[in-house]
Order: C-alpha cells, then sequence, then structure tokens
C-alpha cells in the first residue's frame, strides 16, 4: 500500500525525517517530488493489482525529496521480502557528488578536444602564416617596389606576426603549458 513500517538512520540523514515521523506515513508523499508522485503511483497500482511496472530488483535512477523540500538524485534498489502481506525494501543511494565527478570529467574531456583541435588548427595556420611572411618579406626586396606597396607589405608582415603570436598561445594552451613570457637574448639562449 505504500506505508512506510520501517525507517533506518541512515534514512532519517538522507531524508530529514525521523523514523517517528516516517512511520506509518504514505512513502511517496516522504521521498517523492510532488510532480512525480501521480506518476510513482499509477506504477506501484500497476504493480500491485497487475504485476507489472514497478521498478523491482533493478537499479533505478530518479530525484528524491528531503523534508526542506529540496530534491536530489538517487539511485534506488527496491526488492520483494517474502510475506503476507507483500513488503519491499528499497536500498537508496543519494549520487550527487557522483553525478557532480561525472559532469567534470565530461567538462575536462571536452576541454582536452579542444585543446587538441585549438594545436592542429594552430599548427595549419603557423604554415600558413609563415608562406605570408616569406612572401611579404621576398616581395619587398623586390627592386623598384613603389613604397606604398612598401608599406602594404610591411603591414601584412606585422598581421602574419600578431597571429603568429596568437598560434604560439594556441599551441601553448593545447599542451597545457604555463606560459611564462619574457624578453630575451636570443644570442645569450
Amino acid at each position: 500500500e505504500g506505508t512506510v513500517v520501517e525507517w533506518n538512520s541512515a534514512a532519517e540523514r538522507m531524508f530529514g525525517h525521523s523514523a517517528a515521523e516516517a512511520v506509518g506515513r504514505d512513502m511517496s508523499e516522504l521521498i517523492i517530488p510532488p510532480e512525480q508522485r501521480a506518476d510513482h503511483r499509477r506504477g506501484a497500482t500497476r504493480h500491485w493489482f497487475g504485476g507489472e511496472g514497478m521498478a523491482l530488483q533493478r537499479l533505478t535512477s530518479m530525484s528524491a525529496l528531503r523534508v526542506d523540500g529540496t530534491t536530489f538524485p538517487v539511485e534506488l534498489y527496491i526488492a520483494p521480502i517474502n510475506s503476507d502481506p507483500p513488503l519491499y525494501t528499497g536500498f537508496i543511494r543519494d549520487i550527487t557528488d557522483r553525478l557532480a565527478l561525472e559532469t567534470r570529467l565530461r567538462q575536462s574531456q571536452k576541454l582536452e578536444a579542444i585543446g587538441q583541435l585549438a594545436g592542429g588548427v594552430a599548427h595549419d595556420f603557423n604554415n600558413i602564416l609563415t608562406v605570408v611572411m616569406m612572401q611579404a618579406k621576398a616581395s619587398a626586396e623586390i627592386p623598384g617596389m613603389p613604397a606604398d606597396a612598401l608599406e602594404g607589405l610591411e603591414e601584412i608582415e606585422a598581421c602574419a606576426l600578431r597571429g603568429a603570436e596568437l598560434t604560439r598561445q594556441l599551441l601553448l594552451f593545447s599542451r597545457r603549458q604555463v606560459m611564462q613570457m619574457k624578453d630575451v637574448q636570443l644570442n645569450d639562449v
């Protein structure tokens, strides 16, 4: 009938109801969020009167309700107890921390994929920029190049250098290296 006949200390801690408050009450009113109660009752009724539909002896994920009205994710396993009238025992685990860890893992995997993509794009783009810079330098050395064309070539080279710096930063990001920028004397290095 869905009435609580036993409520242990773990249930007291998880849901916030004392055993005295819980025993004798409808289980769905204690731990099922209001928006899910009708579905829960329909499923329980189908099981009690038709022997089907209830999540018996299989692990199920669902939302549960604390005494303060907050909901949290749980895993639930319901097993029948051979008795007359039929009784059931439920094993419930709060999976809030596990879901948070899974979310962080997925985020970490996404960042890793982005880093790999950024590294590949930066490497290819760097090759393109090298050709642009070399062609700009070579074109600037052509005898008799007009002054306005030389200015344009210098601008192209400056932009390509800025692009190369961005690709360097992307490559650093993709390798997860800490960037330590400093001025150096190339001859000393």
